[in-house]
């Protein structure tokens, strides 16, 4: 099973590393798994101690829990369990500071339980980390109207 069957969660082939991913995963996910890729040219390495690191194996390693918690969060969020799932997407950030589609989540999360100004301050971070996702621009404009 290749790096992107197992992102992905499917035995189907993935013909792209794009294939089958939310843009918002693609961006929070995939440029430093494909980045740590092309580096290495997907062979292996020397670790820390000397071992013998596949790199394929690393980004995968790194990649599905966060998957794993993005995708925990909004079942979370789309059962209303805002406060969980703000806890859920805080785990993602823990792990990777710019994960904008986390801070974008949180808030909203936050915006679902009235809480404005915290609605306001994640999607501005979310917005400072990626200026261009016209997604985070429309929230942060239908909070403010």
């Amino acid at each position: 099973m290749s790096f992107f069957q197992k992102l992905l969660g499917t035995s189907t082939p993935v013909n792209s590393p794009k294939q089958g991913i939310s843009r918002e995963f693609q961006d929070a996910l995939w440029l430093p798994a494909i980045a740590l890729q092309g580096i290495t040219g997907g062979a292996a390495v020397v670790g820390s101690q000397g071992e013998a690191v596949n790199v394929e194996a690393a980004a995968a390693q790194w990649a599905l829990p966060l998957v794993q918690l993005l995708r925990e969060g909004d079942a979370l969020a789309r059962s209303d369990q805002f406060e969980n799932a703000i806890v859920a997407y805080k785990r993602v950030l823990e792990r990777c500071p710019t994960a904008a589609i986390a801070m974008m989540s949180i808030g909203n999360c936050y915006a679902m339980l009235g809480s404005r100004a915290q609605a306001r301050d994640w999607l501005e971070r979310a917005l400072a980390v990626d200026p261009d996702r016209q997604r985070i621009i429309t929230n942060l404009n239908n909070l403010r109207s």
